[in-house]
């Protein structure tokens, strides 16, 4: 690891919108070659599927990119379509102004209001296992991160292209017995600085929490691996991606827990010494969804009891017959319990009927249809592909609506840009008709996966009748 004071390319603090409709115009048809200079591969044909670059399905991603917007769309996904910069921040996991930044840099435009000089802080090696520079992952001052690799003439190259991502201190980790799994190059810097046990490595996988590859598993066979998540919901689902890739590979996987209050290693570290690590990597427990036996627990560790109360058989003859037979063709196909199809399709129901109609508890207390459902069950038993397949209908009533949304914005923007130019003779006294502004589409919803405050607001607003959050 090296922390520099390199002066980098001008990002965006704050987005403006006149940033955002510059950025829009000058991706508009070029979103290819964009996403390509960012790493970013999508297939070369709008009618051609191949592998997601999100979610790294096979076959199951198609980059249509009508109207040169960079449009996209994906089965497994979620969302399943969207933009072109929708897909650069589900790829790249960052917020808007960061997507604004990468994609003017990619097209090597600079020209935006209220940029700062972005200085790097800290670049982090990523090598090949006897050490030969692949390329970097370089921390920036405000915090965002960036990869480059070597142009051969000794200078950088800002992306990844032909580049296959490896470990963190790939070579540490192949002569290691025991690794810790942590979330950044930050984290495993700083527990080398304390100094591991001998026999120990500590790593990380390049681009942060949820762009784990099961192809980085490899490098832990035979090992006793203990992974320690961020003490946050991406963190958690991020570490129990890589405690499942690990199953059958590693010889045992076991998890660390921070005290209440330390998000990440390093803040728990601020006036710790080597002592106290060796005592944390001692206390890690089984990863009980992968069951194994963690490092640091005994072979005896008694197993967790089954506490739950056996849930009664989900009442399918209450239903129309119509999704009687839906729900029980659907379980069974997969196959899965009839109750993680029905779940589901009781909370699309609800959010079909939303606030079409009320339902007054008391006289005065009256209600809409929201229901707030949860399937609870052990890993591998198919949650999400029943969830996927009962919401199927829903999302491809989205689709629907989507085509409908962007026809009708084709037809806004040409009306727009008569009614701009009608607007003009006007003004120049070359008619007397004042034209008529056309009123922007809206699309229509039916489902969503964003809940954040403000979105949902904006998309409620649009849809007063209410959607389907899927999460």
């Amino acid at each position: 690891m090296n922390a520099t004071a390199e002066p980098v390319k001008p990002s965006l603090s704050v987005v403006s919108l006149a940033d955002t409709r510059h950025m829009r115009e000058q991706a508009r048809g070029h979103w290819r070659s964009i996403l390509a200079a960012l790493n970013i591969i999508v297939p070369d044909g709008p009618m051609k599927h191949g592998p997601c670059p999100v979610c790294r399905g096979e076959d199951r991603f198609r980059f249509d990119d009508k109207d040169g917007f960079g449009t996209w769309y994906c089965n497994q996904c979620d969302p399943h379509a969207g933009d072109g910069l929708q897909l650069l921040r589900n790829v790249r996991d960052c917020d808007f102004p960061e997507a604004v930044e990468l994609v003017m840099g990619a097209l090597g435009d600079h020209s935006r209001n209220g940029h700062i000089d972005r200085r790097i802080d800290a670049t982090y090696d990523y090598t090949t296992s006897n050490g030969k520079l692949l390329f970097q992952v370089v921390r920036l001052i405000p915090k965002s991160f960036r990869q480059r690799r070597p142009d051969g003439h000794g200078g950088w190259t800002w992306n990844l292209n032909g580049i296959e991502p490896v470990l963190y201190k790939l070579p540490d980790v192949h002569r290691a017995d025991h690794v810790l799994i942590v979330e950044g190059e930050k984290d495993v810097e700083t527990a080398c600085r304390l100094s591991l046990p001998d026999g120990w490595a500590a790593t990380c996988n390049p681009m942060g929490a949820g762009k784990w590859r099961d192809s980085y598993s490899d490098a832990f066979r035979d090992k006793h691996v203990v992974i320690l998540p961020d003490a946050d919901g991406p963190g958690e689902k991020h570490a129990a991606k890589v405690a499942q890739s690990l199953q059958g590979k590693a010889a045992t996987v076991g998890r660390l827990t921070l005290p209440s209050g330390f998000k990440d290693l390093s803040l728990w570290t601020v006036d710790r010494t080597q002592a106290d690590l060796h005592v944390l990597l001692s206390q890690s427990a089984p990863w009980a969804s992968v069951g194994v036996v963690g490092v640091g627990t005994d072979d005896d560790t008694e197993e967790p009891t089954d506490c739950l109360i056996p849930a009664p058989p989900f009442p399918l003859e209450v239903l129309p017959s119509v999704l009687q037979d839906f729900i029980a063709q659907t379980a069974a196909s997969l196959p899965v319990p009839v109750d993680l199809v029905a779940a589901p399709v009781l909370a699309c129901l609800g959010a079909a009927i939303g606030a079409h109609r009320e339902i007054r508890p008391k006289a005065n207390w009256t209600a809409t249809t929201a229901l707030y459902i949860g399937c609870v069950a052990d890993p591998g038993s198919l949650k999400s592909p029943a969830l996927n397949l009962a919401a199927f209908p829903v999302r491809a009533q989205q689709q629907t609506y989507e085509q409908v949304y962007q026809e009708a914005m084709a037809r806004y923007e040409e009306s727009l840009a008569l009614y701009t130019r009608g607007l003009d003779a006007h003004r120049k006294n070359q008619t007397d008709t004042i034209p008529a502004k056309p009123m922007k589409p809206t699309l229509q919803r039916t489902w969503t996966a964003d809940v954040t405050t403000e979105r949902l607001a904006g998309i409620l607003y649009e849809n007063p009748h209410g959607i389907l959050i899927v999460r």
